[in-house]
């Protein structure tokens, strides 16, 4: 019996140009398994200094995909955050929830993080969005470039409940497909593994809390990043004060290992 091609086994096939076996847009072979050049939108590090979707001398980016002397071309990006919310969030918050004004914590100083991203953004031309999770994952600012907007999202995160990061990226990823432009990106922080995930049918499957091998929950998890990944959305993770089992966890759900960053504390 006859089967179709599959881009992303490691093997060409009829129709494929390469086939890397891994979903990454920025090395020599693309999700799509045909060869990368210059003005698809999509920069190969190490090769390419700029790609702004077109092979056009004069706009900053030329034909050689190269920086003009007018200046520097940096395409524009469209960012979903994806922040854990879940319970253990607020720890080392006074009286456990955080609130305005009291002393940094876990939920609080990842608002102060994503804040301080955002304003390094250009919103003259980068969208942003967010979306957070904790037993249920919620869209709480569609992309936008309006400052006002998406600071008001982030400011309102409160922390509670479980950890489903599959239904985090899930809606990311809804949110980018939707309305993302050609270069886009996911950055998901969470300071745990998944102990819950969604079934087809919209009910909730819990997990161990604190696992230290796979679960149903992690797999379901890592299965969202794979089809987010398959979408061209690079995906950045980030742990925090997290264990060895899923700090691994959160480098396989990145598109490669090296866009996983472990920060040891809140600060």
């Amino acid at each position: 019996i006859l089967q179709a091609p599959l881009c992303g086994n490691g093997i060409v096939d009829i129709g494929e140009q390469c086939d890397d076996a891994n979903f990454n847009n920025h090395d020599n072979c693309l999700n799509t398994c045909q060869n990368p050049s210059c003005g698809d939108g999509f920069l190969r590090i190490g090769v390419e200094q700029c790609d702004d979707h077109n092979i056009i001398n004069g706009d900053g980016c030329n034909q050689s995909c190269k920086f003009e002397s007018i200046g520097q071309c940096f395409a524009p990006i469209d960012v979903m955050l994806v922040i854990d919310r879940s319970g253990s969030m607020d720890d080392d918050c006074p009286g456990g929830q955080a609130n305005p004004g009291e002393t940094p914590c876990r939920i609080n100083d990842a608002k102060t993080a994503a804040l301080a991203f955002v304003n390094l953004m250009n919103l003259s031309k980068d969208i942003v969005g967010l979306a957070s999770f904790s037993e249920n994952a919620s869209l709480d600012q569609g992309l936008t470039n309006n400052l006002a907007s998406i600071t008001g999202a982030i400011n309102s995160l409160a922390a509670g409940g479980a950890t489903n990061i599959g239904d985090g990226i899930k809606v990311g990823r809804t949110e980018l497909v939707a309305f993302g432009g050609p270069t886009k990106s996911l950055i998901l922080l969470s300071d745990g593994a998944p102990n819950v995930m969604t079934l087809p049918n919209g009910s909730r499957r819990f997990c161990f809390v604190d696992p230290q091998s796979p679960t149903n929950c992690t797999i379901y998890a890592v299965n969202q990043s794979n089809i987010t990944k398959a979408a061209g959305i690079e995906i950045f993770t980030i742990g925090l004060g997290v264990n060895n089992f899923t700090q691994d966890l959160l480098k396989e759900i990145a598109t490669t290992p090296s866009n996983f960053f472990f920060a040891p504390n809140a600060s």
